[in-house]
């Protein structure tokens, strides 16, 4: 909680009102933690509407996990931002049969770095884009990266 800053706690703190956001029970004056609502470890940030009051139990059984209503939350802005078109092709998404794929291929997917593609879509750019970049990875990994980049011979 160090990281937030005391204002922040506070502000948290009180907008919640003591109350647990997990569990809807007071919390005592220790046995109380700031949880992540989209936890950092999937790109949540430090701002109060990420940030709601728990109990230190209550955080602890929840983990870095997102709820099904979290997920879809994302999922529904997401579409929304993409207005229901497929990252890919461009055209018209049916929400409930979309795939979550990451944009960048070189970052590892995660809730702040996807888009929405019809399943057809990823696959295609899963067997071109995605396999070559791995092909070219284990050709560095092979050799000296120094002399493919042509800085040594």
């Amino acid at each position: 909680m160090a990281e937030l800053g005391k204002k922040l706690v506070k502000l948290v703190y009180e907008r919640d009102k003591g109350i647990c956001q997990l569990c809807h029970l007071p919390t005592g004056e220790s046995d109380w933690d700031i949880d992540h609502i989209i936890p950092q470890s999937f790109g949540g940030q430090h701002y109060p509407a990420n940030l709601r009051l728990t109990h230190k139990t209550c955080n602890n059984m929840r983990s870095d996990d997102l709820t099904n209503e979290e997920k879809n939350h994302l999922l529904g802005e997401q579409y929304d931002y993409q207005d229901g078109k497929c990252y890919f092709c461009k055209e018209n998404l049916k929400f409930g049969h979309a795939n979550k794929v990451a944009p960048n291929y070189r970052l590892p997917m995660s809730w702040s770095n996807f888009a929405l593609a019809h399943r057809a879509c990823r696959v295609k750019y899963n067997s071109t884009v995605v396999q070559e970049w791995n092909d070219h990875m284990k050709y560095i990994r092979g050799g000296c990266i120094r002399k493919i980049l042509g800085i040594e011979a």
